[in-house]
This record gives structure tokens, C-alpha cells and sequence, in this order.
């Protein structure tokens, strides 16, 4: 099934010509918009527009998503009425010759990736590919450091415009015990920055959800997609996590 994107009507934009054809190639796996209805099930506009501001608001791919900085894969209201959930990511993995790809790294301790510190850096690059998907890793401090560490989503622009992820990084110390959990919550990316001593750590990385889906927030249904973390052995006194 063809479908066509103009990115001269979009003014050449990058977001607008990313969400056009990740939307436009949707309707071409089958799916239908997701809408917007009040809580009297009256339909409010065939297509939704969203909710939020700043770089934590978001659209549905299948609604509007040209105005809102994040937007996602949705299982919501379709046109034809307000109990008609349309579940994007199960009507696109059905019945189109293709399902979820293979998981790229394992959620067990046992099972982390390794990142190598070379010359005082080490970066990762992985996928979040549903819901349930966190990804492990692992890495040694030779000595009492300061690790900075950035973890960025997939974007097409500054403010990681146009990424499909929020992501939420947790330190575990050698023992497998929680030292912190990084999410900041007007952000999609994930900074962490830290004094440890020498010895293994690991990281665990997934999607986030945060607030209501009903309201302005969403679920870690859709909550999905690529991302790099890069990590340096800095020296110094540690800033604000």
C-alpha cells in the first residue's frame, strides 16, 4: 500500500516530515486515527492533538503530533466511538508479515551487557521495543571516580524533539542493590552524575511512564524506541543528579 509524504508542504521541516510519515506509513499497517472524545463519550475532534508542553508533551503518531515534542504509539479511541480502542502496536505486529524485533540486550543481572571503559569512556547504544523491555548493564570503576552519564533518546532535533522515549535509568551497586533512580520529570533524557567508588555497577534502562493516560500523562505502552548512553570517568566533585 503506498502512501506519500510532500516535505516541500511541510516547509521542510524535520519533525513535521518524521511525524508525517511515521503517521502516513501507520495507515498503511491498518491503522485509523486515534481521536479524542470528553468523558461523556462525545466525540471532541477525529483526530488528537495531544496534551502537555514543553518537551514532555504529547500526541498520538495516529493523531496530531506536528505541535507536541513527544509523541507516541497509542492504544486509544479510533473515529467510529469512544469504545473503540484501537491498540496501534498490536494492529501493525498482526497480520503485516512482521512482529516486534529481536531484544537487543537481557534484563538479568546475570545477563548485562558489558560496557568497556576505554581511556576513561564507555558508550552503549540500545532499543527499547515494548512495554515490558529493560535493558541491563554493566560496568567496572577501576578506581574512586566521578561518572557523568548521559542518556539520550532517539530525536530529531534539541530538546529531543520528535523522540517516541522517556527514558528512566536505575544504579545498581555490585550487591544488585537500587542506589538511585534518574528520570527528571520535565525531561526525556536521563543525566546522572556521581561520585562511586571502585567496583561493578549496572544499569538498568527503560521506557517511563508518568501521570494518567486519561488526562495529560501516558502509559509505557508506547513508550519506545532507540537510544545511546555515553559515560565518562570525570575526576572532581559531583554536580546536582
Amino acid at each position: 500500500t503506498p502512501c506519500f509524504v510532500f516535505s516541500g508542504q511541510l516547509g521542510y521541516n524535520v519533525k513535521y516530515i518524521s511525524e508525517a510519515a511515521a503517521h502516513e506509513a501507520g495507515h498503511t499497517f491498518g491503522l485509523y486515527h486515534q481521536s479524542n472524545y470528553d468523558a461523556n463519550c462525545v466525540k471532541i475532534s477525529d483526530y488528537h492533538y495531544g496534551t502537555g508542553t514543553g518537551e514532555i508533551g504529547w500526541a498520538p503518531i495516529m493523531g496530531v503530533g506536528y505541535y507536541k515534542n513527544f509523541t507516541l504509539w497509542n492504544n486509544g479511541p479510533n473515529p467510529y466511538g469512544c469504545n473503540n480502542l484501537q491498540s496501534d502496536l498490536s494492529v501493525m505486529t498482526t497480520g503485516n508479515g512482521f512482529s516486534f524485533r529481536t531484544d537487543d540486550h537481557q534484563s538479568s543481572f546475570n545477563q548485562a551487557t558489558t560496557a568497556t571503559i576505554t581511556n576513561n569512556q564507555f558508550t552503549v547504544n540500545g532499543v527499547i521495543t515494548q512495554s515490558s523491555d529493560q535493558d541491563m548493564f554493566k560496568f567496572t570503576m577501576p578506581a574512586n571516580n566521578r561518572l557523568v552519564l548521559n542518556a539520550i533518546p532517539y530525536n530529531v532535533g534539541t530538546g529531543n524533539e520528535g523522540s517516541d522515549l522517556d527514558l528512566q535509568v536505575t544504579l545498581f551497586n555490585s550487591s544488585q542493590n537500587a542506589l538511585n533512580v534518574f528520570n527528571p520529570g520535565t525531561l526525556l533524557s536521563s543525566i546522572i552524575d556521581t561520585t562511586l567508588n571502585s567496583g561493578t555497577y549496572y544499569l538498568r534502562v527503560k521506557g517511563n511512564a508518568q501521570g494518567d493516560p486519561k488526562t495529560n500523562g501516558w502509559s509505557t505502552y508506547g513508550c519506545l524506541g532507540s537510544y545511546r548512553i555515553t559515560g565518562s570517568l570525570a575526576g572532581g566533585n559531583p554536580t546536582a543528579a
